[in-house]
């Protein structure tokens, strides 16, 4: 086989060999065997361990296969580069003294780093981080690193491999390197320290950061899935089972992929928040509709602000999320009455209002202007509505009353009604002044529905409501005096 059509092996031998346990599985540390072994060498230690396989030494039988792989120059050579070289360089090996050295070091303590992070000894292990990717950057950026390579390939004489060979080493040694860990990270439970350490093994080809978007495309793969189902039951009028969906699976989810690749960093993971945020803030909305499931509905709008990554759409969903709790606080308040704002609550208050004053229960009348201000957004709104507590007050408590319409800054205006049959003194009968009290009460109470009416329901049918509560109080008005 020619060098031109043996390109490539060695490249996807490293690739095959590149993981946690990249130097836990190297041959040469398995074997016992140094890294410049010769052919007698090698056989002798072949001999060795034969002997000790046939006692039935699971180890020796291990170190044997070992060597079997190292007969493969193009594999050896994969071996080589991630094994102690020898301490001091061969006359024939022309490399200076650093070299050596600053492999060993990369050697040593990228394998020191993985050993402390998988024994869950991770303090340790990041000042090892720190030292394997300062040293094998180093290396990969000595020639003396590049020199040895060439020379360890004269040495082993397979035709297969030649300065193209030396090539494929270069272009995938990175992603090697970078590998482990990246697996870690993905693997782990906090992954977030590894990640921030994963960018310090991007060298010059940003190896890291390409692993890293490559092992969360499955990830983003299958969130994408569980949206489009979730999307497709919403559709169907089944927003209870989306919340239990996006909850449970595509936010966990979620949540991984921007441990893994931050969304302040990462445009794709931002993309994919807002999905899930935007579904979440869907959900909520149809939730809230049902009375049953209205704290599930708050659950999803937190989810959504913890996630959602875009202003516009935080903005959004926070508007949502306020009009959903302030639609709660309402039907909290309405609930004493049997109403909801569901089931036009205001519009029925209004009407109890109305009826309450006209039987003189005043005490359920006070509860209902209560509810009514509790509720009021409009300065002007909540000024009338005390106005017409304060008239209830008085009137329950038997003093005299007092009328003021809506734009009217005080309370001290009174209005004397005379109509026919009254006594001399001009006091008024007791049927009389009932109804006084009844007109004046309800024409006070009455621009409070009207308001209340636009407020909720739209400009002109608050201004029609309070055309018809006009017209009708000037008819009872004049009723009365004739």
């Amino acid at each position: 086989m020619t060098g031109a059509q043996g390109r490539g092996e060695v490249a996807a031998y490293l690739l095959s060999l590149a993981g946690p346990d990249l130097y836990t599985r190297n041959a040469f540390l398995i074997s016992g065997l140094a890294t410049d072994a010769d052919a007698r060498a090698v056989r002798e230690q072949r001999q060795r361990l034969t002997t000790k396989a046939a006692t039935g030494d699971a180890l020796a039988v291990t170190a044997l296969a070992a060597i079997d792989e190292l007969r493969d120059e193009r594999h050896r050579i994969a071996h080589e580069i991630f094994r102690d070289w020898p301490g001091k360089p061969t006359n024939s090996c022309g490399c200076p003294h650093s070299v050596h050295a600053t492999h060993t070091l990369a050697v040593r303590a990228h394998a020191e780093a993985l050993r402390l992070e998988q024994a869950g000894q991770t303090g340790s292990a990041d000042q090892q981080w720190g030292d394997a990717a300062t040293a094998w950057q180093n290396l990969l950026r000595h020639i003396g690193f590049w020199d040895h390579l060439r020379y360890r390939i004269s040495q082993l004489g397979d035709r297969r491999m030649n300065e193209a060979t030396i090539a494929e080493i270069r272009d995938v040694l990175p992603t090697v390197l970078a590998k482990p860990i990246v697996e870690l990270a993905v693997a782990a439970k906090s992954p977030a320290r590894l990640v921030k350490r994963a960018p310090a093994w991007n060298f010059d080809a940003q190896a890291a950061t390409d692993l890293m978007a490559e092992a969360t495309q499955t990830l983003m793969g299958t969130i994408e899935d569980v949206l489009g189902k979730a999307r497709d039951d919403l559709e169907a009028d089944r927003a209870l089972k989306v919340a239990e969906t996006l909850l449970e699976d595509a936010v966990p989810k979620a949540r991984r992929l921007n441990q893994l690749m931050p969304s302040g960093e990462h445009r794709s993971t931002a993309q994919m928040l807002d999905q899930v945020a935007i579904l979440l803030n869907n959900c909520a909305l149809a939730i809230g509709e049902q009375p049953s499931s209205r704290d599930s509905a708050t659950v999803l709008f937190d989810t959504a602000l913890a996630l959602v990554t875009t202003p516009s759409q935080r903005k959004l969903i926070a508007n949502n999320a306020a009009a959903d709790k302030q639609r709660r606080a309402i039907n909290a308040d309405l609930a004493q009455f049997g109403l909801t704002v569901e089931d036009d609550g205001f519009a029925k208050l209004g009407d109890r209002l109305t009826h309450c004053l006209s039987n003189g229960k005043l005490a359920e009348a006070r509860r209902i202007l209560t509810v009514m201000r509790n509720h009021a957004t409009d300065p002007v709104e909540r000024r009338q509505i005390d106005q017409l507590l304060n008239q209830v007050g008085r009137v329950s408590m038997g003093q005299g009353l007092s009328f003021a319409r809506p734009d009217d800054d005080h309370i001290d205006q009174r209005r004397a009604f005379t109509p026919s049959g009254a006594p001399a003194d001009g006091s008024l009968p007791t049927s009389w002044r009932m109804m006084e009290r009844g007109i004046q009460i309800s024409a006070g109470v009455g621009w409070v529905v009207p308001i209340m009416f636009g407020t909720w329901f739209g400009f002109w049918w608050g201004v029609l409501a309070c055309a018809i509560y006009v017209l009708g109080a000037v008819i009872a008005v004049r009723t009365v005096r004739k």
